[in-house]
């Protein structure tokens, strides 16, 4: 979504047109893929003979919290954009480094224990052992962890929002 304004200038100088929805759809669209990804992985554990488990019923309020901390990047990455067109150059850079710094492809319990307090700042971190907690262990997680996920999420969106409100009526004439 970084690109997104820019890429859209006939749009954004449209003065009826509600840019804020440009970063919104493509998290949007992004979220459909998850969910198709969610529903064959889903399909996938019942063919293996993996019982559905309740947690899975906590699962849209993870997705929204996702969603919400999706949107506020996405919206104050767009805003910065405009001002700033390295952003996106310099996000492709931060990005992957990013993906090193959360337990993706290696477990938690691997990090040296020295370690685990600054990689338990990353608010990714909670949403994908929430992830690992709900589907491989069927427990909802409820804890200091999730706790700081939602915190970080409202933050970021409001951040998001914030940015992107501020900096709405100057993107017509820098875009």
């Amino acid at each position: 979504s970084t690109t997104c304004l820019v890429d859209n200038a006939v749009l954004v100088k449209r003065v009826v047109f509600p840019v804020e929805v440009l970063p919104v759809q493509l998290a949007l669209s992004a979220l459909v893929h998850q969910l198709i990804a969610l529903a064959l992985l889903l399909v996938l554990m019942a063919v293996l003979g993996v019982p559905p488990r309740p947690a899975l019923l906590a699962l849209p309020v993870l997705v929204g919290t996702q969603l919400l901390l999706t949107v506020g990047f996405g919206w104050g990455a767009a805003a910065l954009h405009v001002y700033f067109r390295d952003t996106a150059h310099v996000l492709g850079v931060l990005f992957p480094m990013w993906f090193y710094l959360t337990p993706i492809i290696y477990p938690y319990h691997l990090v040296p224990e020295f370690l685990r307090p600054a990689l338990a700042l990353n608010p990714l971190t909670a949403l994908v052992q929430d992830y690992r907690d709900l589907f491989l262990h069927g427990v909802v997680p409820l804890g200091g962890r999730e706790l700081w996920l939602v915190v970080v999420s409202l933050g970021v969106f409001v951040a998001g929002a914030t940015i992107f409100a501020r900096a709405r009526g100057e993107f017509a004439d820098l875009v």
